[in-house]
């Protein structure tokens, strides 16, 4: 490898290696691509669809599922690239939710992108 070649190759890793990492750190360890709810003791979390590279969760409460509030819930997301979204669900998408069908939503602006969410419980 010549000195050239050489730089060139350093000039792709400062580019690759950084792509990478922001790849991985949009990664919260929760599903992906809004593929569907994973379990947790107090409720599920559900991913969002994925919107300008990256996507958020979220954790539904089964305590809102079993007893709905009469102005729904506000949820916040998870933080992925120095931002996050909210998403609010109705009382009455609370009660669609608990009887085993699926409701879409979408989030708050934030960094000038919405994510699109399809709650079902596990």
């Amino acid at each position: 490898m010549d000195r050239r070649e050489f730089f060139i190759r350093v000039g792709e890793s400062v580019i690759a290696v950084p792509m990478a990492l922001m790849a991985v750190s949009c990664d919260d360890g929760y599903n992906s691509g809004g593929t569907g709810p994973s379990d947790t003791n107090d409720g599920f979390n559900v991913t969002s669809l994925t919107a300008s590279g990256h996507t958020h969760s979220v954790e539904v409460l089964y305590a809102d599922l079993s007893s709905p509030p009469a102005n729904g819930v506000t949820y916040g997301s998870t933080t992925v690239g120095g931002h996050s979204h909210s998403i609010t669900l109705t009382q009455q998408q609370l009660t669609t939710i608990n009887g085993g069908s699926s409701v879409t939503v979408t989030s708050t602006n934030s960094e000038g992108h919405t994510h699109g969410w399809t709650v079902d419980r596990p």
